[in-house]
């Protein structure tokens, strides 16, 4: 704006243009700069669970479901991941910040379901102990 007052009321129409386009510019470089800075809702999180017995021994190839209950796709149903527990009795999933129902499962042992919140940390920890089945079998007569 100083330039245009030096100019005076019979300023260059180009040297005004050219004042204006470098506001422009300025005021775009601000907003492009400052939106990676703003909170982001929908920021991805790894979710990393361990899988134990009682005795905290790992316990490998467990069935794992984590289901979004919260969001629908096609068809209104929702998402559900599956996986196996590694040998080390671990297993992770890379999940928007929500809640989510955790199901495992394992053999002689009783199931675990949960629902559990993950936050916006990038990764969030999590062990669980699963018990022995007292009764491994259920006779339906």
């Amino acid at each position: 704006m100083g330039i245009l007052r030096q100019l005076g009321e019979n300023g260059s129409a180009s040297v005004r243009y050219s004042v204006m386009k470098v506001s422009i510019l300025a005021v775009i470089l601000a907003l492009v700069i400052s939106v990676p800075a703003l909170p982001q809702s929908d920021k991805a999180s790894t979710l990393n669970v361990t899988v134990l017995t009682q005795d905290e021994r790992a316990i490998g190839d467990a069935y794992v479901v984590l289901h979004d209950y919260q969001t629908s796709g096609h068809g209104n149903v929702s998402e559900n991941w599956e996986t196996r527990t590694q040998a080390d009795g671990s297993f992770s999933f890379v999940v928007e910040p929500r809640c989510y129902d955790l199901f495992v499962s394992k053999g002689a042992m009783l199931p675990y379901s949960q629902r559990i919140c993950v936050g916006r940390k990038p990764v969030s920890k999590l062990r669980i102990k699963l018990h022995t089945d007292p009764h491994p079998r259920l006779l339906l007569q």
